[in-house]
């Protein structure tokens, strides 16, 4: 028989709205939080000239210009989600990293395990990547590279809810 389809999405994050219901951006100094905002980012040669869908559209970013430093943290937290009894379980989302200075951008379980990462100049082009988390919650983190020409950025964050699978029967 077939598998069963994928459950529909439980919420999709397009950052149009300001309202962040269900998120925590930044949280100290460091963590940072990341900058929402439409159009390009304030540094020539580092980041979207808009968001994921064209003109007008918002995303979040990490502004990595003075007074950041090489290494600092930017985080938010997608933490209210999925309702009780079933965890995230796979995350969506499209992530502009262009810039001579990149750093790492990653998605990190709840149990602060990186599920996925990308560093360095991926071009001057929104990418999309799936990633399965079976976590209670996640972040998204950037980590700062060594100039201001590596504002990462993400936006379109799709989160899925439902239950981690079975473990598999030890081999005989």
């Amino acid at each position: 028989p077939q598998p069963p389809p994928p459950p529909p999405p439980i919420v999709t994050y397009d950052f149009e709205t300001s309202s962040t219901a269900g998120l925590t951006n930044g949280g100290g100094d460091p963590p940072y939080a990341f900058t929402r905002t439409s159009g390009g980012t304030d540094s020539s040669g580092t980041g979207p000239s808009s968001g994921f869908g064209g003109s007008g559209s918002y995303f979040f970013f990490a502004e990595t210009s003075s007074p950041r430093s090489s290494g600092d943290l930017f985080k938010m937290t997608f933490d209210s989600a999925c309702t009780a009894g079933s965890v995230v379980t796979t995350v969506d989302l499209k992530y502009h990293m262009y810039g001579a200075t990149m750093g790492e951008l990653r998605i990190v379980d709840a149990a602060n395990q990186t599920r996925w990462s990308r560093s360095g100049d991926q071009g001057d082009s929104w990418q999309s990547v799936s990633v399965d988390i079976y976590s209670a919650s996640f972040s998204i983190e950037y980590v700062r590279g060594s100039d201001y020409t590596g504002d990462a950025a993400f936006d379109q964050v799709v989160v899925y809810c439902g239950h981690a699978p079975l473990p598999s029967p030890p081999m005989p």
